[in-house]
């Protein structure tokens, strides 16, 4: 089974969901997919999808999924690299809407640099991508405490420049 995840952002993330749908209408993909869609459009093929699932039922999914297509966000690609699934990783863009920075963009770069995930910055490549997969990741090891780690540090980076950003006399912690 392949699972699909868009994150618990409130944005919706069309662009991701309608791709994948399209994917599975045109018979791309070889196995059952099942995409937890969050906020966006609910999918016009045949999909089988959930708004949002439980930490229980991520995990459940995460474990039977023999590949994770994931937003950037770090949770959701430590899902698939705790279980050595190598993700293909669409961040989310502030261009489209999708997210109010490119956060997710510059995370992902670092692990695709580091070849820890196979990144798709432009969704026309994720069939590309996704045909190709096997032997893209053939000679791939996952090591999900250093992601973890890598991960770890990108936070305390973002919060320390988010934190040096705001206006003097304002509370920190807000």
């Amino acid at each position: 089974m392949i699972f699909v995840t868009v994150g618990a952002s409130d944005i919706p993330y069309d662009r991701l969901v309608t791709t994948i749908d399209k994917l599975a209408t045109d018979g791309v993909f070889t196995e059952e997919v099942f995409v937890q869609i969050g906020h966006s459009k609910i999918p016009a093929g045949k999909l089988t999808f959930a708004r949002f699932l439980s930490y229980d039922e991520m995990n459940a999914r995460a474990d039977e999924a023999s590949l994770i297509i994931t937003q950037g966000g770090p949770g959701s690609i430590m899902l698939a690299l705790e279980r050595g699934n190598i993700p293909i990783v669409v961040p989310r863009q502030k261009t489209f809407g999708e997210a109010v920075d490119n956060h997710q963009v510059l995370f992902s770069q670092k692990l695709a640099a580091e070849n820890k995930i196979l990144l798709v910055y432009d969704i026309a490549d994720l069939k590309d991508t996704y045909l190709s997969y096997r032997e893209r990741t053939a000679n791939i090891e996952v090591s999900a405490q250093a992601v973890a780690e890598k991960a770890t540090l990108f936070g305390n980076r973002l919060e320390q420049l988010i934190l040096n950003l705001r206006t003097p006399g304002q509370d920190a912690r807000r």
